[in-house]
């Protein structure tokens, strides 16, 4: 299908200078409401007005940073869950399509948006299609598992399926330069996975139960997902990333196409021939929001790090 400028609702192509100035426009399927997410859906693609279908974007790190004075730039994941809500439980949409473009990220945030869907999925019982986008490993493929059908571009990066804690263990450098620790604590163990300390045999092996506990739970998902054995999700994952076609051999993905073999896909299994695609507008930034993002005060950077105040934690990342 070819891809259209986005649309006002009332119909015709919008200059770009209109789709910057535009704020969120409800698209005709709603009322204006005070719901901010349900107002942001615009058209992206015209078709018949009652075949429509959800597009959503997954793009960064998947992380969940919380909110603040002003919406932190990138992925946000609670309103992101809320997008998933309304894209399933709106009975004008016959199919959902996501793009998702992610390393990665929280193996909290990721099972999230994988309990999310498999709950929406089976209430609504919609045709869910991914797309994968320039990136789509690790927690990228988690989420995208348990999508009817998978669609990669051939130079898509994926897989990367497993587990990773990261940490530093300064403790020779403070050593060396005559620093020391005075951390008290309630037990060895409390303070675990310190930079100041070396991490002991026993501790590791805490660690590691860990790290192949939510490795077991990302297999089985890709096993569900995909309708593969255990033995042959763990034979494809080792942690390696895959091209596109490569993850098509392995049986990681069902398609090479792009993100229109997407929309074809979604609208045939939903028996639809030309639909509507409606899109979920992402948050304009003033150049007001822009500013004080660079303030010292608004770090949105801190949690995307993951030695940050948190302390380490286990992802389905990307590490590159």
């Amino acid at each position: 299908m070819k891809q259209e400028a986005p649309t006002s609702i009332s119909g015709g192509s919008m200059s770009l200078m209109q789709v910057f100035l535009l704020p969120l426009t409800t698209s005709a399927l709603f009322s204006r409401s005070t719901d901010p997410v349900k107002d942001s859906l615009v058209v992206y693609q015209q078709g018949e007005e009652d075949e429509g279908i959800a597009f959503l974007r997954l793009d960064g790190m998947i992380l969940d940073i919380g909110s603040g004075p002003i919406p932190a730039p990138g992925y946000q994941h609670q309103r992101f869950l809320r997008e998933l809500e309304i894209a399933f439980s709106n009975p004008e949409f016959q199919a959902v399509v996501l793009y998702v473009n992610s390393p990665g990220g929280g193996i909290y945030e990721s099972d999230e948006i994988y309990q999310t869907i498999e709950s929406l999925k089976a209430e609504y019982n919609k045709p869910f299609v991914v797309y994968m986008g320039r990136l789509a490993a690790s927690g990228g493929y988690y989420v995208s598992a348990p999508a009817d059908w998978i669609v990669a571009n051939r130079n898509t990066i994926t897989g990367s399926i497993g587990v990773v804690i990261s940490s530093l263990n300064v403790a020779e450098l403070l050593e060396r330069y005559g620093i020391k620790d005075q951390t008290i604590a309630s037990g060895e163990n409390k303070t675990i996975l310190s930079p100041f300390q070396e991490l002991k045999p026993e501790q590791r092996a805490i660690i590691q139960s860990i790290v192949d506990e939510s490795y077991g739970y990302f297999v089985d998902v890709v096993a569900e997902g995909r309708s593969m054995d255990t033995e042959q999700v763990l034979e494809v994952a080792d942690g390696r990333i895959y091209s596109g076609r490569q993850a098509m051999e392995e049986g990681l993905v069902d398609e090479i196409g792009m993100l229109e073999t997407a929309f074809s896909v979604a609208a045939e299994r939903a028996g639809v021939n030309n639909p509507t695609i409606y899109a979920f507008r992402q948050q304009q930034w003033t150049l007001i929001d822009r500013l004080l993002s660079m303030s010292p005060s608004f770090d949105f950077s801190r949690d995307i790090l993951r030695h940050d105040a948190e302390g380490p934690r286990p992802m389905y990342l990307w590490e590159w």
